[in-house]
């Protein structure tokens, strides 16, 4: 077994704080995929995954509070990357090219999909999008944040559904398909935030 840890192999030196919780997070994130590819999540402890990782079990508690942190963690990350993607001038007034480009991202971002389906946390995927699009736009009116809520959860399921039969369709085909089936709810929302 190879005993190099995550940490190990960043081969950083001193550096503030932030950087030191990037770095550890990174370090924890990647220890926990490497894990899991040994073993099933459920029997990963963290005195492993410290170990793992070449971090300190207080690095783990200043950052995280559980495994599943790590997953919602990861998770965020590309959810961000994604919410953030909405509002890019590129993306505008071309639905078809955002979601190429969200099924290029799961695509690109296979290993983490894994990683939240063999954790059994798929429910959990895309769910704070709701909330990041409500505080982008400043929004308080719950009927609105409703309309967020059935529009990510309807794409979270198209997506969860193609990845879990091995991503069969093009990203091409995806985007299409999607653009063909979200387009009047994104028209909606549009309206919606104009009121």
């Amino acid at each position: 077994m190879n005993s190099e840890t995550e940490l190990s192999k960043k081969n950083v030196t001193r550096m503030n704080n932030v950087e030191s919780n990037k770095i550890t997070k990174e370090c924890l994130q990647m220890a926990l995929v490497a894990l899991m590819q040994q073993k099933s999540y459920d029997r990963i402890s963290i005195s492993e995954l410290v170990k793992k990782a070449g971090v300190s079990r207080t690095s783990f508690y200043r950052n995280y509070s559980s495994k599943e942190d790590i997953i919602l963690d990861v998770e965020k990350d590309i959810l961000s990357t994604c919410v953030d993607a909405l509002f890019t001038p590129k993306y505008e007034n071309n639905l078809y090219q955002w979601f190429y480009d969200i099924f290029e991202k799961i695509k690109e971002n296979t290993y983490v999909f894994d990683l939240i389906c063999v954790a059994g946390m798929d429910n959990i995927l895309f769910s704070n999008a709701p909330d990041l699009l409500a505080e982008h736009f400043n929004i308080t009116d719950n009927v609105k944040k409703y309309h967020f809520t059935a529009l990510f959860g309807g794409l979270k399921d198209v997506m969860l559904s193609w990845f879990k039969n091995d991503m069969p369709e093009s990203l091409d085909d995806m985007a299409r398909i999607c653009e063909d089936m979200f387009k009047p709810f994104v028209a909606m929302e549009k309206e919606l935030l104009n009121n």
